[in-house]
């Protein structure tokens, strides 16, 4: 007859090599590599919402289920590590929880990877027992509650505006009045329906111009436009927005103000916009929070991550 508490620990053991191994492959291959083997595109998304580079949070997982190996063997020799080791679960169920809710509720983008390690680390919690289970799901959906009742527009909006201004290329000059309100237009230097924004833009709005790859010019704009261009700028700031508000098109203009964002996509709804709404950007009355305005016909933008060009080549832009 097998002994249940013989197969319960070399499940326990065999969970932690798992991590082990895992984590082990992903920090090679983020080494050799530079990014992270990932299902979806989440795991890049994430890292990019990180202030430290993944190897670093990988070596963290790493030595975190090193330490739970060491403490499920000097368990044996000391009832005191039997203690540790679930504290030590405990915590990391925590972890797991800000890092899930994080996910679900600011980012809005799930990490396939992250959502293995999060699994392998409630068997542990498992095998573990009621008590030290029944504490780590406590503490995990109390923090999915948290987070589900706090509104991060405000702070995700001034952030936005403020990594924007890190991804312009260049500002229209103008005299007229700001009113606490940023206007930014994302577009990519190989789509016509962007030219077509840049041609028609207004020269009384001060607007960002923000590109989704590096340029020397900006093609097809208003030859009465007056701009100031920056010598520094970031277009991956731009790239993340549009995969922040999970939009596949581009031209987008931004309008921001206070704790509001106002997106429009498509070159005829931007332009019409503009057209119609000059006063109302000047003074918008947007309600608090995000909103968009996507009133697109067909062949108002160009998709994400094709082509888009005259010559309909194959190219991303």
């Amino acid at each position: 007859m097998i002994n249940k508490k013989y197969v319960l620990e070399l499940t326990f053991f065999l969970i932690i090599l798992t991590g082990l191994i895992a984590i082990f492959i992903q920090i090679t291959h983020i080494y050799l590599n530079g990014y992270e083997i990932c299902l979806n595109n989440g795991c890049e998304f994430i890292e990019k919402l990180t202030y430290i580079p993944s190897i670093f949070f990988n070596l963290i997982g790493f030595s975190y289920f090193l330490f739970v190996f060491i403490f499920k063997i000097l368990e044996k020799k000391h009832p005191f590590f039997s203690k540790i080791l679930n504290l030590f679960l405990i915590c990391g169920a925590s972890s797991e929880g800000v890092l899930l809710s994080f996910q679900i509720f600011v980012a809005h983008h799930y990490c396939s990877y992250c959502i293995f390690l999060l699994i392998l680390v409630f068997f542990l919690i498992f095998l573990r027992g009621l008590e030290v289970f029944s504490i780590s799901i406590s503490i995990l959906l109390s923090e999915m509650i948290i987070f589900s009742l706090l509104n991060f527009s405000g702070a995700i909006i001034k952030q936005i505006d403020k990594g924007l201004v890190g991804g312009s290329f260049a500002k229209v000059i103008t005299t007229s009045p700001t009113n606490n309100r940023e206007i930014f237009l994302i577009f990519s230097n190989k789509c016509p329906h962007c030219k077509n924004v840049l041609k028609k833009l207004p020269t009384n709005v001060s607007i960002y111009l923000n590109p989704l790859s590096y340029i020397s010019k900006i093609p097809g704009l208003n030859p009465q436009i007056k701009i100031e261009t920056f010598k520094h700028y970031n277009p991956e700031v731009n790239l993340l927005f549009i995969k922040i508000i999970k939009d596949k098109e581009v031209p987008i203009l931004i309008i921001t103000t206070n704790n509001n964002i106002h997106f429009i996509e498509g070159d005829n709804s931007i332009i019409n916009y503009l057209k119609r709404n000059l006063k109302s950007i000047v003074n918008p009355t947007i309600k608090n929070g995000i909103t968009n305005q996507n009133n697109n016909q067909p062949n108002e933008g160009c998709l994400f991550g094709t082509s888009c060009s005259e010559e309909n080549s194959n190219k991303v832009f």
